[in-house]
């Protein structure tokens, strides 16, 4: 038995179905808030139409936001969001999704439906996680 990754698809991991949303011109303070409540690492940006438009990470935060600003209620999210985030439908699979990962600076791919809407968040985490699990299974297949 072999793991077969062209073969597995998005849908098949543990992605994040909660999508946490904001839209762009919402203040940073209100969705570091969020972050820290939720204990979630990024929030989908999404237009006036449910679109993605970017995405917000804890990461966009510590490299983007200068800290000497104080006040953080009067800066909008659209200043520090990902404007191009990766985005991938669920049916794409789960090799192209490790690829993207690996060769962007990104820890987060949004999974979209065909109008670009939101469906969910995979993360560097929930692939790690996949494939231990699937690492697991292949063991006790093999023991």
């Amino acid at each position: 038995m072999m793991l077969k990754l062209e073969e597995t698809k998005i849908q098949e991991t543990d992605f994040s179905k909660e999508v946490i949303v904001c839209h762009p011109h919402d203040p940073v303070k209100d969705i570091l808030q969020v972050l820290k409540l939720k204990n979630i690492g990024s929030v989908v940006v999404i237009n006036s139409n449910g679109q993605v438009v970017g995405l917000f990470s804890q990461r966009d935060y510590l490299i983007r936001v200068p800290i000497e600003k104080l006040n953080l209620d009067k800066e909008n999210i659209e200043t520090y969001m990902n404007a191009n985030p990766l985005k991938l439908y669920l049916d794409s699979n789960l090799s192209g999704a490790i690829s993207a990962l690996a060769t962007s600076n990104s820890r987060y791919i949004v999974l979209i439906d065909d109008d670009e809407k939101p469906l969910g968040v995979l993360s560097q985490g929930d692939v790690i996680k996949y494939l231990a699990k699937s690492i697991k299974v292949l063991e006790s297949t093999f023991s």
